[in-house]
């Protein structure tokens, strides 16, 4: 869809150097009782991945505009102004003002996130710059995926119900934020063990490992991981390299073995036989298929 981003005509110069690439621009903003949406952008990022946040070339950003970085798999890194860095993971939120952004970056194997820019038009109270775990992966993947192809259809009523969906996974992802967490530092000590799994997802990962980062004991960490992702610590591990394995098998040319060795993956068999556990089919039957078109 053509259009501008604050400003800016050429979206290379906003979003550059990854293998899906979806912008979704309002020409003319959408509002609905809690949001002005002013973009928002499909993105699925390698280690090219690389964005400087871009002066405006027309119209400033308005003070009230918020930036919500949606992260479905994999790892980024946001660079502030101030020198302090970002770095969310699957499967995660965090809301930023746009002035203190300076640049972002995919630091490993895969990115796949989505960028909302946006003015509140209500009393919202954002917690920015905390990055806000969440549960229900499968449901809020869905949800943002019919919000993103409802934006995309005409007529115009149909980019209304998506810009409704959208301002409903905003207030899901605040209710969560502003949930009270007892225990907030073991939460804290999940938060670094998922960080690090992200970061290293090629790695064969033990439970062992995991405690050693969360500073407690494995039957601890067991209790936390269910406590908080509703999984033990392995199959966390299994269901997110399934996850990322399934999106590089769409997207690019990679072969079912290639993948099980860029994830760590014992062998093809081993992959395979997870895989078709999970998701009901083979990982060929994804590989077979051509990779989706995006900006490059």
């Amino acid at each position: 869809m053509d259009g501008e981003l604050n400003g800016c005509i050429d979206t290379s110069h906003v979003k550059n150097e990854a293998f899906h690439n979806t912008p979704i621009v309002i020409e003319e903003t959408l509002s609905s009782s809690g949001i002005t949406l002013i973009a928002l952008w499909d993105i699925l990022a390698d280690a090219r991945y690389r964005v400087s946040w871009p002066e405006d070339r027309r119209l400033p950003l308005s003070k009230d505009t918020v930036i919500a970085v949606y992260t479905r798999q994999g790892h980024g890194e946001i660079h502030l102004h101030d020198g302090s860095v970002i770095e969310p993971h699957g499967h995660s939120v965090v809301f930023l003002k746009p002035t203190t952004i300076a640049h972002y970056r995919c630091p490993g194997m895969l990115w796949d996130l989505v960028w909302i820019e946006m003015v509140p038009n209500g009393a919202l109270t954002f917690p920015f710059r905390s990055i806000i775990s969440l549960s229900n992966e499968d449901r809020l993947i869905n949800e943002c995926a019919e919000a993103i192809e409802l934006l995309s259809r005409e007529p115009e009523r149909w980019k209304s119900l998506g810009v409704a969906m959208v301002t409903k996974l905003i207030y899901q992802w605040l209710a969560v934020a502003g949930d009270p967490l007892p225990a907030s530092a073991n939460l804290k000590r999940v938060e670094r063990v998922l960080e690090a799994l992200h970061q290293s997802m090629n790695r064969c990962w033990t439970v062992t490992e995991m405690a050693a980062i969360a500073q407690c004991s494995e039957q601890q960490l067991r209790k936390l991981f269910h406590t908080y992702t509703g999984q033990s610590p392995k199959r966390y591990v299994i269901n997110a390299k399934l996850d990322i394995a399934r999106v590089l098998l769409n997207h690019k040319r990679l072969n079912v073995a290639e993948v099980a060795e860029k994830l760590g993956f014992h062998d093809s068999f081993h992959f395979s036989k997870a895989f078709k556990q999970r998701f009901g089919q083979a990982p060929s039957a994804h590989a077979r298929r051509p990779p989706q078109s995006g900006i490059q």
